[in-house]
């Protein structure tokens, strides 16, 4: 209390103030370190890795602070949604049309050219578009862009076993090869497989029809029917998009991806008739198998077999789920070129 029988404010640097005066305190000191680091930023190369290899970067834009090259996400949906209105560039998360990669990535290419770096937090990322570009890189030169960057919260999930996280090398050489030979003998790639994909069709289709001319989202279905025909060939089975088992496990694939793989796995050890495998879990453990007995210090295991069948679902499902979804738009916005596709396919 003062003299004057009113109450006192403690100033802001008492410990015992209302924690409303320390906020504006809080924020002036974080404002004045952001600054500092700001400033240090601007006299220095970014990060050391940058600066070691700045002669050699593709070019691309210079990253904020902690945050790289994406410092827009602290700006408010709103604005980023009116904003990405006003370019004609939607997506399908309305609320944040900017933060589309293809948008931004596309953005980003005309000031940069084909090839450009950009920085994702702290860690350096180079960007390959084009035609030309990509083929050179993952063609020509694919011994030297096969590998994989070492991520740790990837790694201690993955613990560098499977095929599309895994290091490249002798052993991941030798899982791709079983891997590519046996898919291939369940249709991969062949006419053989194209009964079970058309079979997956015909749900897609009888499902769209159903919304008649009303505008509606394909991406759950065309994931279930992409997820469908990996289904056939990992596991010998379907599911009904519409079953709630289905839908169930698809749940506990993205809750308990471990328990989820490793109880089909065991089911199939325990039901499989080693002279008639039926699916790509029967032949990987009999090739394990076989394997063991030859070599004890062999690579082929139920463990690895779990992290091989969980990249197919990750890695299959998701690319040709997109594939599919970027063609599905495209002969929307061209029925010109939706009309020459089917007489081909005729």
């Amino acid at each position: 209390w003062n003299r004057s029988g009113g109450i006192r404010k403690a100033p802001w640097w008492n410990p015992s103030a209302p924690p409303g005066s320390m906020v504006g305190v809080l924020l002036l000191a974080a404002l004045g370190v952001l600054l500092l680091l700001w400033w240090w930023l601007l006299l220095l190369p970014p990060w050391g890795s940058r600066s070691a290899l700045a002669g050699q970067l593709p070019p691309g834009p210079r990253p904020w602070p902690l945050l790289g090259n994406f410092g827009f996400l602290l700006i408010p949906s709103r604005f980023l949604k009116r904003a990405g209105e006003e370019r004609g560039a939607p997506c399908s998360a309305p609320a944040r049309p900017l933060l589309c990669p293809h948008v931004v990535l596309m953005e980003m290419g005309k000031v940069y050219g084909n090839v450009f770096s950009i920085f994702i937090g702290t860690r350096l990322m180079v960007v390959i578009n084009g035609y030309e570009a990509v083929r050179e890189a993952l063609v020509t030169r694919a011994e030297v862009f096969s590998d994989r960057p070492n991520v740790p919260s990837i790694t201690i999930f993955t613990k560098k076993k499977g095929i599309v996280f895994a290091p490249y090398g002798p052993v991941w050489r030798q899982q791709r090869r079983f891997s590519h030979s046996t898919l291939r003998h369940f249709g991969l790639g062949k006419l053989s497989l194209e009964p079970r994909i058309q079979e997956e069709f015909l749900f897609v289709k009888r499902e769209m029809l159903k919304h008649g001319k009303d505008p509606f989202n394909p991406s759950s279905l065309i994931s279930n029917a992409v997820s469908n025909v990996i289904c056939s060939m990992s596991f010998g089975r379907r599911f009904e998009s519409e079953d709630s088992e289905f839908k169930r496990e698809l749940r506990q694939v993205e809750r308990e991806i471990t328990a989820f793989l490793k109880r089909i796995i065991r089911q199939h050890r325990e039901t499989m008739d080693p002279q008639s495998p039926q699916d790509f879990i029967d032949m990987y453990l009999l090739e394990v198998e076989r394997r063991q007995k030859e070599d004890k210090g062999s690579t082929f295991s139920e463990d690895y077999l779990f992290y091989i069948i969980g990249d197919l679902f990750i890695a299959g499902t998701d690319t040709t789920t997109n594939t599919l979804l970027w063609s599905i738009l495209y002969m929307s916005l061209y029925p010109d070129v939706q009309g020459k596709a089917k007489r081909k396919l005729q």
